[in-house]
């Protein structure tokens, strides 16, 4: 059928009309794919921001209780280049990204901004354009995406070495923890190919594991997140500068117990008051339940028995510290505070046995191998903190008072047979891993 010039244009006429919806659709179709893309894009960029900027949190956490941190930028800076990294830079191409810190309800799912939070949520979005879809009257919008990071304070640390940890030489590392712990360095550790473990173990590190550097035989991670050291309140907390009168000798006029020596009753010293030095070669020393100051003293323990339950040794000035031999049973007080003769309460020391103070020096180490005999007649219950200075420990049996062994020190070189546990440690004296999770 023949079809008039004018009918063939209103045809046409129509045609356009109902192709406009048609396109339309099939605009919806082919942006709807490119929207998709993008919304991955978008998802991608806000959860790697998230977790940056948790990674740089974690850090800054761990610094603000001395740990060392090497990356100063902020958080929120470190999440924005992430962003960044994957396409998406702030307030170019349509984009908008934020990263803050808060707190978050996993319940209700409400993240709440704050500078004390231990989240970090980013919100990445872009503006688009729509072409084809603008036929149907489609305006420009946002696709967006937004994920949450948690820094978690996961498994308790037996061995903390801020500055280094050594695992030297034929060592077996025996604890009971249901939980097992961690050796941790905010460093980089050494870990020599002669290590047993008994018990759950992780070994650990922030910057590496650097020669020697044997595989582990439980779970390890050379590029963990610092941990945070919670015991640097004791820093300088309990420090004094005594003279004359105010230094005591203790057991006799030398401070040194030998073979043949009367047994020596030792006691804590009145508030500003420390011995000199105490030289246990021989015959028993029994410390009182209490704190005991030592300044500018060398502490050494070499053959004898020295017993004290409840007791706190804390370290100052030029001191070192060295148990090498006999029969040695030392505990802190782990149900409260511990006092001086005074009656002086003393807080934070509650679990600590060994509060090193000492100004760092090589001459400063502290030494606790135990003797010959492995594992040698070494019980030591509670928390050895050695701010300035390296450890060297080996040769622990389980406590018969406790089932804390905890060290934290600059740096700590484990050698020999060594117990360690943290199930019985007080609140507050053990340090934590951390670990990014991904909540959101």
């Amino acid at each position: 059928m023949l079809m008039r010039l004018g009918q063939r244009g209103s045809v046409s006429m129509m045609f356009l009309v109902a192709a406009i919806p048609l396109i339309g659709m099939v605009g919806v179709g082919t942006e709807a794919g490119v929207w998709y893309v993008t919304k991955r894009h978008t998802q991608n960029a806000a959860d790697a921001a998230a977790y940056a900027g948790a990674l740089t949190l974690a850090c800054q956490i761990a610094a603000a209780s001395g740990a060392s941190c090497a990356d100063a930028s902020a958080y929120n800076v470190r999440g924005a280049q992430a962003a960044t990294d994957n396409g998406f830079t702030n307030g170019t191409k349509d984009a908008t990204v934020t990263v803050q810190r808060g707190t978050y309800n996993s319940g209700t799912k409400v993240f709440s901004p704050s500078a004390s939070g231990s989240y970090v949520r980013a919100t990445v979005s872009q503006q688009q354009q729509p072409v084809l879809t603008s036929l149907l009257g489609v305006s420009t919008f946002n696709i967006g995406a937004l994920a949450t990071a948690q820094v978690v304070q996961s498994n308790p640390i037996c061995a903390l070495g801020l500055n280094g940890l050594t695992l030297n030489g034929n060592i077996t590392l025996t604890n009971t923890s249901a939980g097992g712990c961690a050796l941790l360095s905010d460093t980089t550790t050494k870990l020599g190919n002669n290590v047993t473990f008994s018990g759950k173990w992780a070994v650990d590190a922030v910057t590496g594991c650097e020669s020697p550097c044997a595989t582990p035989t439980v779970p390890y991670n050379w590029y963990m997140p610092p941990a945070t050291n919670p015991l640097t309140k004791l820093d300088g907390e309990y420090t004094f500068t005594p003279s004359g009168a105010n230094i005591k000798k203790p057991c006799n006029a030398n401070g040194k117990v030998q073979n043949g020596d009367p047994t020596c009753p030792l006691a804590p010293l009145p508030t500003g008051q420390a011995y000199s030095g105490l030289s246990v070669s021989g015959s028993t020393v029994t410390l009182s339940a209490g704190v005991y100051f030592f300044y500018n003293a060398n502490v050494s323990i070499s053959g004898g028995t020295v017993t004290g339950t409840g007791v706190s040794i804390v370290l100052m000035g030029n001191s070192s510290l060295s148990i090498t031999g006999g029969l040695v049973s030392l505990s802190a007080n782990m149900a409260s505070a511990p006092s001086d003769a005074s009656g002086k309460s003393y807080p934070d020391l509650q679990g600590v046995l060994i509060d090193d103070q000492a100004s760092g020096s090589p001459s400063n180490t502290v030494t606790i191998t135990g003797g010959s005999t492995l594992p040698p007649p070494l019980k030591l219950g509670g928390t050895i903190y050695v701010p300035n200075n390296q450890v060297k420990y080996g040769g622990s049996d389980a406590s018969a008072q406790t089932t804390c062994v905890n060290i934290i020190a600059n740096t700590i070189t484990l050698t020999g047979s060594a117990y360690m546990n943290t199930s019985g440690c007080t609140a507050g004296t053990v340090a934590q891993t951390q670990l990014i999770a991904m909540v959101q």
